[in-house]
C-alpha cells in the first residue's frame, strides 16, 4: 500500500533535490525528526518528534492542498542576574510540507502536541470511506 500523504514534487524533482541539497527542510540542528505516517478507513495520522517545542513555537496550516509544519524556537540564556560568566542561546526550526490526497478533508484536521510528539490527524471525505472495491483475480 502506498503512503497517504506524500512529498508534493514528482519523482524527477524529489531526485534532483536529493542530490542537490538532501533532507535540508527535515532538519532540526543537523537531526532529522523521528516521524511516522499511517492511514485507516476513516482519517490520516501523522506524528513527528518535536521534543523542546512549545505549542505557541509550532504552526500547522493548510496551503494549497498541502499540510505545512514550520517550528521555530530561540532560547537567549538571559539572566537578571548582574554579573554573568556564561551565556548559551540556541535556535531550532524545523519545516515540512504534505501533499494531501484528494480524499483528505481539510475541514476535519487537528493538531496535539503532547510529551514533545505533535500528532496531527486529517479526516477523510465521507464518499473517500464509501469508495472500497475489492477486484477479483482471474
Amino acid at each position: 500500500m502506498k503512503p497517504a500523504i506524500i512529498p508534493k514534487p514528482k519523482l524527477p524533482a524529489i531526485v534532483k533535490r536529493l542530490f542537490e541539497k538532501p533532507f535540508s527542510l527535515l532538519k532540526i540542528n543537523g537531526q532529522t525528526p523521528a516521524s511516522k505516517i499511517s492511514d485507516d478507513e476513516k482519517a490520516i495520522e501523522l506524528s513527528i518528534a518535536l521534543p523542546g517545542f512549545d505549542r505557541k513555537e509550532i504552526n500547522v496550516r493548510v496551503e494549497n492542498q498541502c499540510l505545512v509544519i514550520h517550528a521555530e524556537k530561540q532560547n537567549k540564556g538571559e539572566s537578571n542576574e548582574k554579573h554573568w560568566i556564561r551565556r548559551e542561546f540556541s535556535y531550532q526550526k524545523f519545516y515540512r510540507a504534505y501533499h494531501l490526497p484528494d480524499y483528505a478533508d481539510e475541514e476535519k484536521i487537528h493538531a496535539e502536541l503532547k510529551n514533545g510528539i505533535l500528532t496531527i490527524v486529517v479526516g477523510k471525505k465521507a464518499e473517500a470511506m464509501a469508495t472500497k472495491k475489492t477486484i477479483p483475480i482471474k
